[in-house]
């Protein structure tokens, strides 16, 4: 959360799921620190275009954010859009190199849309 409040973000708009609960909480308790603010959506896609709008209308970045897989591709189209982050939840390490389809789409997701790709197991080091 500290590296997204660094970095200005203090907007995300997102859909919490199973693969992504931990980063969830994380901004659940940077939201009661006044921090961030976090908007749900119903669909992974109004998620990175609401970012774009945001960052369009307000000239400041904003982030979105989606679970693992189809969610994550589900943002790809409001993407190409505007500059922010783009933040989804990931398979865990046991199930890594198994050949999951959400880490698969996750790396599909990662090679076409942002400019870097950071993974990690632990949501407070964002």
């Amino acid at each position: 959360m500290e590296t997204l409040v660094a970095f200005g973000i203090t907007h995300v708009f997102g859909m919490v799921g199973h693969s992504n609960l931990g980063f969830a909480d994380a901004m659940r308790r940077a939201e009661e620190r006044g921090q961030l603010t976090f908007t749900g959506i119903r669909h992974e896609g109004a998620a990175s275009f609401a970012a774009s709008a945001y960052g369009k209308l307000t000239g400041r970045p904003a982030a979105c954010f989606a679970i693992a897989g189809p969610g994550s591709t589900n943002m790809l189209t409001g993407l190409y859009w505007a500059a922010y982050a783009a933040l989804c939840g990931a398979t865990g390490i046991k199930a890594d190199g198994r050949d999951q389809l959400e880490a698969a789409m996750t790396q599909l997701f990662a090679a076409d849309g942002p400019a870097m790709l950071h993974v990690t197991q632990d949501p407070e080091l964002l």
